[in-house]
């Protein structure tokens, strides 16, 4: 089973627009650059993946990421989304820390939400900078 996408493993790759991973995927880990600088539309992050690690999607073309049900996500490491076209994105509950810079000059980002019973305990520094963010709410523990 693949469990790591590594470093660099998509990096430039500009005739993808779509990654399709099984939802019974054993992946675990997405690491550093493993899409930087990709064309990269859509992925659904499986259900195992504990961390999406930095710049995994630095200047990427993302516009949308889903989390399946029972995501056990821990970590969005610094710079993950930077300069990315995201739109949206729903922070699974497991999620504990997100880096510094994660979701910077996402210029298309509008709504970030948290689940409910989000485990959040850290948001680092500039975080969201310079992105147009109309709606967020934050779990009353951060």
């Amino acid at each position: 089973y693949i469990k790591i996408i590594s470093p660099y493993s998509f990096c430039c790759c500009a005739s993808i627009s779509r990654i399709n991973i099984p939802n019974e995927s054993e992946l675990e880990y997405i690491c550093r650059y493993s899409f930087y600088q990709s064309r990269i539309q859509s992925i659904t992050i499986p259900v195992h993946v504990k961390e999406i690690q930095d710049n995994a999607f630095l200047n990427s073309w993302i516009r949308h990421i889903e989390f399946l049900p029972n995501s056990e996500l821990q970590l969005i490491g610094s710079n993950a989304f930077d300069n990315s076209l995201i739109e949206s994105i729903r922070i699974p509950p497991h999620v504990r820390k997100i880096g510094s810079f994660a979701f910077q000059r996402c210029s298309h980002l509008q709504t970030v939400e948290f689940i409910e019973n989000s485990e959040l305990t850290s948001i680092g520094n500039f975080a969201f900078k310079d992105s147009p963010i109309q709606e967020i709410t934050i779990p009353e523990h951060v």
